[in-house]
């Protein structure tokens, strides 16, 4: 019976991390290493860890650029990528202006 290898699932799953000595020396070396190029509209949103009502407001705004594979909408990995490494100021709202009037 073959054991588990949690590394394995981290290369699974497009992961990267670096591994310690220990790790390393224990890891499976004929697992391949498995990084997805396009996800679909709900992986790309736990990737962001944001809803996919979220994730859609920001395809629909130009935020993060998407694709149609037929009825299917796919954003790249490097799009991603690029999306959560850039900042993202929230908009500061000012507060209402008083309507009470000073002085009367």
């Amino acid at each position: 019976m073959k054991s588990f290898n949690p590394v394995s699932k981290y290369r699974a799953f497009g992961t990267s991390r670096s591994l310690d000595s220990k790790e390393a020396a224990s890891s499976d070396t004929n697992t391949p290493f498995f990084e997805r190029l396009r996800y679909d509209r709900q992986s790309a949103a736990d990737m962001l860890s944001i809803s996919i009502r979220s994730l859609d407001y920001r395809i629909s705004t130009g935020q993060i650029r998407a694709r149609h594979d037929g009825n299917k909408v796919v954003i790249q990995h490097s799009e991603l990528i690029r999306y959560a490494r850039t900042d993202h100021p929230l908009p500061v709202r000012m507060p209402p202006e008083s309507t009470t009037r000073s002085g009367e």
